[in-house]
């Protein structure tokens, strides 16, 4: 099924990145699609291969700056091979129980790793990063 995946830093002023996911994966519930959401990322990182340094035209250095980065294919880390998906998975989940980062889905927040849930075609899943600020109480 097509999902809608939107990502947003609670810090960041830059717009919502927004991307078309084609999921294959049984998801039941939070848990289930934290781990398609890794899988799905660490695959991503190891199919970009080592690619040649091309040349952005205005246009595409345009699109990259609205998003806020302009990149120019640049990999710092070769040993691709090393990613432990069983790790990233749980670091993931433990981030989400520590509440690093809310889900939503369809602008309904999801509160726990054992909720269930449905996903439809065309569903948007939303991730936004929450920051901690440092201070005192007074």
């Amino acid at each position: 099924m097509r999902l809608k995946i939107i990502q947003k830093s609670a810090a960041s002023t830059r717009g919502l990145n927004q991307i078309m996911w084609e999921c294959h994966a049984q998801i039941k519930n939070v848990a289930d699609l934290i781990s398609a959401l890794v899988h799905r990322e660490i695959d991503r990182f190891e199919s970009d291969g080592k690619a040649e340094l091309t040349a952005h035209s205005q246009a595409d250095i345009d699109a990259m700056l609205k998003v806020g980065k302009v990149s120019f294919g640049f990999r710092y880390r070769e040993d691709t091979g090393s990613i432990d998906r069983k790790h990233a998975i749980d670091v993931a989940k433990l981030a989400y129980k520590d509440q690093l980062f809310s889900l939503f889905i369809n602008n309904e927040e999801l509160h726990s790793l054992e909720q269930a849930i449905t996903l439809h075609q065309d569903d948007e899943i939303t991730l936004i990063r929450l920051v901690m600020l440092a201070g005192r109480y007074y």
